[in-house]
């Protein structure tokens, strides 16, 4: 019998997670795959029930790539900190 996703969620941590980190996790290839876990780009995923702080979405990124640099944005958004409507328009 298979897991369903109530407890399939209770084994992957709140916020995205770098895809390689699934056997750790206890997941499967299919597991992976499933509905319930969101690709947020190559070999990045979300639980969709996850109820993670933006630090804890963007862990991910850096985890995936140590050389990941966070923008100022990403800081603003992790404090609470509202930014100028321009900072958001790309040139």
């Amino acid at each position: 019998m298979g897991e369903g996703p109530a407890e399939l969620f209770g084994q992957l941590p709140n916020g995205s997670f770098p895809a390689s980190a699934a056997e750790t996790l206890g997941l499967s290839q299919k597991q992976l795959r499933r509905d319930s876990i969101v690709t947020l780009s190559r070999g990045l995923r979300l639980p969709l029930q996850s109820t993670g702080t933006v630090a804890e979405h963007l862990r991910g990124y850096t985890e995936l790539d140590p050389e990941c640099c966070l923008s100022h944005g990403s800081a603003a958004r992790i404090r609470r900190i509202s930014l100028s409507a321009a900072l958001d328009e790309t040139i």
